[in-house]
């Protein structure tokens, strides 16, 4: 994730990393909690006085080089289901424990 951020939002990343990486999860983690991982997906997180977006949506218009650039950036892949804890594999659309993941976030290879 960081990656991402020091390739399509530099500043920013100079900033959290000044602040503090573990800070910044932290908030991370707590917005997520909040607001569910799709809102921050969609609109971002904002951390103090910093706007970081966690991805960037397929630009409309083709001539955009940057729009295109921040795209071709994005290092996260959605899984349907993915097993964590591997004492408890038994994990199904109508299981409701906390080792099933109904989405995952996973960096492209």
């Amino acid at each position: 994730m960081f990656e991402f951020i020091k390739q399509t939002q530099p500043i920013a990343f100079y900033t959290i990393v000044k602040r503090s990486e573990d800070k910044f999860i932290k908030r991370l983690a707590e917005q997520i909690k909040a607001k569910g991982i799709i809102e921050i997906l969609r609109k971002g997180i904002k951390d103090l006085d910093l706007q970081i977006n966690l991805y960037y949506k397929n630009p409309v218009f083709y001539l955009n080089q940057k729009a295109q650039d921040n795209y071709q950036a994005n290092i996260f892949l959605v899984t349907r289901q993915l097993f964590y804890n591997l004492s408890n594999s038994k994990c199904t659309s109508q299981t409701k424990e906390t080792t099933c993941l109904s989405a995952a976030f996973i960096v492209k290879p």
